[in-house]
């Protein structure tokens, strides 16, 4: 359905926000921003899933995903 799509699009702009976040400086004012928006889009999606009962096998996995993407950029910037 519409929503199901919904969802699913919310989830692939986070994995895109994880993306720019690498090329992003660690800690700069467009690194807060995008990372904010990360993480909103992240609740974003999941109230969506929810809401309208549009829980998906597909929307389980990309959102397993940008969670991963995330959490491996963090850990690079914990490296670094």
């Amino acid at each position: 359905g519409q929503g199901d799509k919904m969802a699913n699009k919310v989830t692939a702009v986070r994995i895109l926000l994880s993306v720019i976040l690498l090329f992003l400086p660690v800690f700069s004012l467009s690194f807060c921003i995008v990372y904010l928006l990360a993480g909103f889009s992240d609740m974003a999606d999941g109230w969506i899933a929810r809401h309208w009962n549009l829980v998906s096998k597909t929307g389980e996995r990309l959102d397993s995903f940008s969670c991963r993407q995330i959490r491996m950029f963090l850990c690079r910037v914990r490296c670094n």
